[in-house]
């Protein structure tokens, strides 16, 4: 410290640069059960790593793709300073137009003042959901085929759910299914834009997971959604107490109804004698 030319005061000190994180990849990609897929990552910061985010992209090297967007998920990270951890993040994708077709993954990590590290672009074959309904099993085949080819098909699509609808023994007659599927064979015939056929594709989705297991898999899409919400409220500094509250209590209603639903399709299969 320096006063009119003078040194009036001397101090040594030492500093430690803050490196960027390390992400290295563990093992390969894991299929799961209904259609999700699991990673597994060593990651590493000097202060800990702050999150964990994922982009989905389709492959240009396999051509033309499906209707259907990239994708991109963030997800918090709780790793000690200094101490190599192993993150391994499930992703439930079979909803995705590209469920059964190779794309391109990309992961990044970021530590608490931005630095980041990144894999990718990783090759993967997103896996589908296997459905035992044969409804269902044709709602998700009749989906795939007007992602493919949106404008040229749409006209058959809607006749083939047609014919579905006039068949309620098929689905129980469950008048929520038929209803839907009342709007999706309508939908197609009336419009001819691609917006449409994705609104409808996604109608279709929600409809074969009715047919399959009652409200049981909209329900763990909502506990997610909830879930997902309340983590990027907490990452955010701006949030405040009764936004946090708000989220919290949206996210234990989505337990219960999750729970609710989970006894239903266990008494379902009772039932019907299946495991």
């Amino acid at each position: 410290m320096r006063r009119l030319g003078l040194t009036r005061a001397r101090f040594d000190y030492d500093y430690i640069p803050d490196t960027p994180p390390a992400l290295h990849e563990k093992n390969q990609q894991e299929p799961l059960p209904q259609g999700q897929i699991r990673f597994s990552f060593l990651v590493k910061d000097d202060y800990g790593v702050r999150d964990l985010s994922m982009d989905l992209e389709p492959d240009p090297s396999k051509g033309q793709m499906p209707l259907g967007e990239p994708f991109h998920a963030v997800r918090p990270v709780l790793s000690a300073a200094g101490v190599e951890t192993n993150v391994r993040p499930v992703y439930d994708l079979s909803a995705h137009p590209w469920a059964g077709l190779p794309v391109l993954m990309r992961f990044t990590v970021t530590d608490a003042i931005g630095q980041s590290a990144e894999i990718g672009p990783v090759p993967v074959v997103l896996p589908e959901r296997a459905f035992r309904h044969p409804v269902s099993r044709r709602l998700v085949a009749l989906r795939k085929a007007l992602g493919r080819a949106p404008l040229s098909t749409r006209l058959q699509t809607s006749r083939d759910v047609e014919e579905i609808l006039s068949r309620p023994g098929l689905y129980a007659g469950d008048p929520i299914v038929f209803l839907a599927l009342r709007s999706a064979a309508s939908r197609l015939y009336y419009n001819t834009d691609t917006r449409a056929a994705r609104e409808v594709m996604d109608l279709l989705w929600d409809t074969a997971l009715r047919i399959e297991d009652g409200n049981l898999s909209l329900a763990a899409r909502d506990l997610r959604s909830a879930r997902d919400a309340l983590e990027n409220a907490l990452r955010d500094p701006a949030t405040t107490d009764e936004e946090l509250a708000e989220l919290n209590d949206r996210l234990r209603e989505a337990l219960a109804s999750y729970f609710s639903e989970l006894g239903r399709e266990i008494q379902k299969r009772m039932a019907q004698g299946l495991s």
